[in-house]
């Protein structure tokens, strides 16, 4: 039996924008049967320069507040919690899923969040990362990335942006692309609007980046 993956989820810890506390968000998950989360949370100038007073570990540990509260509500009702990000370059509103994070890889890299898409290109292709670029066309986002990622999220289910999904992924299938759906939550009502069946589960995000890797066209779900 495949297993089902949320591939886009925000916190109400974390994300601005999110307005659901990441265990409640769980929870809801495991009531429509989902196998797993992966948490991706904004990660973007305007977060951490609030925090620039802190060194960067308890920034670090400040972001990772939402994940961490997915994780332990997670391990409470069997759903498995990942950590990805969701990444925009400075000055932009271009997001980027990112698959294959750590922790580690986040506290070792001081204000990460600062990097162009030169400089981030650099950093995922020598760490192994996966980026996906969320709703590539949606009205604000500038342009696609092809130069920098692997996939695009070709169904993005968010009931109130317009992100053009047939258009993502006729973009993905004719590059050859990965293309993967999430239903990107942040408030009661979008949850099970997306997301991917995968014949394993991952055990965490690395595991998740080089299953995407294989099955590079997954099945859909919705809850």
């Amino acid at each position: 039996m495949p297993y089902r993956i949320e591939t886009h989820f925000h916190t109400a810890e974390t994300s601005p924008c999110g307005h659901v506390p990441a265990a409640d968000g769980i929870r809801l998950y495991q009531q429509l049967g989902y196998d797993a989360v992966v948490v991706t949370d904004h990660f973007f100038t305007g977060f951490f320069e609030k925090l620039a007073p802190l060194p960067w570990v308890a920034q670090v540990d400040r972001y990772l507040d939402g994940w961490r509260r997915a994780e332990r509500a997670g391990s409470a009702c069997g759903v498995q919690v990942l950590l990805g990000l969701e990444y925009a370059f400075p000055g932009t509103r271009d997001d980027m899923l990112v698959y294959g994070v750590t922790p580690e890889l986040l506290y070792a890299n001081p204000e990460l969040y600062r990097l162009g898409p030169a400089g981030f290109e650099r950093f995922v292709r020598s760490h192994g990362l996966l980026v996906i670029q969320a709703h590539p066309f949606r009205p604000y986002i500038s342009r696609v990335y092809e130069e920098l990622v692997e996939g695009l999220e070709v169904h993005n289910g968010n009931p109130r942006h317009l992100s053009d999904n047939a258009r993502a992924e006729r973009l993905a299938r004719a590059n050859g692309w990965i293309g993967i759906s999430g239903s990107d939550f942040h408030q009661p009502g979008d949850e099970g609007q997306g997301g991917i069946l995968l014949p394993e589960l991952p055990a965490d995000s690395v595991a998740l980046a080089a299953m995407l890797r294989r099955n590079r066209n997954p099945e859909r779900c919705r809850g």
